[in-house]
């Protein structure tokens, strides 16, 4: 287990990801967030069935037993995702005789300290400004949908944890494609997709949402209703470059991104971007970029301490 806990008062300066609620400006506040949690943390009063000014963003990962949500008890499985808005009654843990999950808990807050508490399926509409609606039923998340709202947590995490002002909004940044997640995987969306929409870009959605995942030439001739060969003829016509070479370069801007705004050793970065062969991924990266991951840090961390002292003097 994994985790993060906000231990400063003051609120987030970057204006990553803002709401306007009837005339007021409400910014996020991320609180909590873990993978992999199994056991309470936290204070005695959510140990049982309570209430608090918050979102919860819950999947559990590995569970027996049930959860309670406005005084409905729901089977707690692996893959079952659960949604929290503020002030709605929840109790996770006391009837599982076992679990591991991995959440989420933010707010949203206005400059005189007034708290956002509109259901979240309203905050969903909010931020999309259109009217979206969560599927109806309990939501559940296959495996591999699993694994992406994971990934995604874990960047968060690691974002917050480097404690820098980049990291910062970068987590907030991560926090929106949380939120885009959610949209994209449990909202009731219009299926229906203009007849000349180019399938180089569906493929190329796919891969931005699934890039740390390793993709088949399979899977995208599957999605875009094209032969393989004919998806990397268009894909390349479209974009100058192949699916394989896109999706690379993706890891690498993640990488980079990490390198600057996390204290993720080499091989953690490796590992969080879909490269389990860290040598590998050391050789990649030297070949894209053209220095190695750690070149790549200290030279950043240099010109951020020559910046320093330019504004000292």
């Amino acid at each position: 287990m994994f985790r993060y806990v906000r231990t400063k008062s003051e609120r987030c300066r970057c204006q990553a990801i803002n709401l306007l609620h009837e005339g007021k400006c409400f910014f996020p506040v991320i609180h909590h967030a873990a993978v992999d949690q199994n056991k309470v943390l936290g204070e005695r009063f959510t140990l049982g069935v309570h209430t608090h000014e918050v979102y919860h963003l819950n999947l559990y990962t590995k569970t027996a037993g049930e959860f309670l949500i406005d005084d409905e008890f729901h089977p707690a499985e692996t893959g079952s995702l659960v949604i929290v808005s503020p002030w709605e009654k929840h109790d996770f843990v006391t009837r599982c005789s076992s679990f591991e999950y991995s959440e989420i808990t933010f707010s949203f807050f206005a400059n005189d300290s007034e708290t956002l508490n509109i259901p979240f399926q309203e905050l969903l509409s909010l931020y999309t400004g259109t009217e979206i609606k969560l599927k109806s039923g309990r939501l559940k998340l296959d495996a591999r949908q699993i694994s992406q709202f994971v990934s995604i947590l874990s960047r968060i995490i690691d974002f917050l944890e480097s404690k820098t002002e980049i990291g910062e909004f970068n987590a907030y940044r991560t926090l929106a494609s949380l939120i885009d997640f959610i949209i994209l995987n449990v909202c009731e969306l219009d299926s229906k997709q203009p007849s000349n929409e180019n399938p180089a870009n569906i493929v190329k959605s796919y891969i931005d949402g699934h890039f740390i995942e390793n993709i088949s030439l399979r899977t995208l001739a599957e999605i875009s209703y094209l032969s393989e060969g004919h998806i990397i003829k268009l894909f390349k016509k479209s974009f100058k470059t192949t699916p394989l070479n896109y999706q690379t370069n993706l890891r690498i801007e993640a990488a980079k991104t990490l390198l600057k705004c996390s204290n993720l050793t080499c091989s953690q970065i490796a590992k969080r971007i879909g490269y389990d062969n860290n040598h590998y991924f050391h050789r990649l990266f030297k070949k894209n970029v053209g220095i190695t991951p750690k070149q790549y840090r200290n030279s950043y961390v240099k010109g951020q301490g020559l910046k320093k002292k330019k504004q000292n003097i």
